[in-house]
């Protein structure tokens, strides 16, 4: 795993793919991705943040795999909003 400025690590990108799919639509919490993917609660909501569509902007930004938050719940709980391999699209 090489993290940091300019590299993405590709092994919890997918994890968090698998684990959201998985789960669907059932919305999931931050902290039980984490432990299912191995990473610190931070890194995990960075992961998360990717897949909000909204993180970055260079030509690498994910469009065909997106998730949203549930903040109408303490503490917050994400699900898929767009995943094209699977056909699911939120209404």
């Amino acid at each position: 795993m090489i993290t940091g400025r300019g590299n993405i690590d590709t092994e919890a990108f997918q994890k968090t793919k698998d684990f959201l799919r998985a789960n669907h639509p059932r919305l999931i919490h931050v902290s039980e991705l984490a432990v299912y993917i191995g990473t610190s609660y931070f890194r995990t909501a960075r992961i998360l943040d990717y897949f909000s569509g909204t993180c970055w902007s260079w030509e690498g930004s994910v469009t065909d795999f997106l998730v949203y938050a549930n903040d109408d719940v303490k503490p917050p709980t994400y699900g898929i909003f767009k995943d094209e391999e699977k056909g699911i699209y939120a209404i």
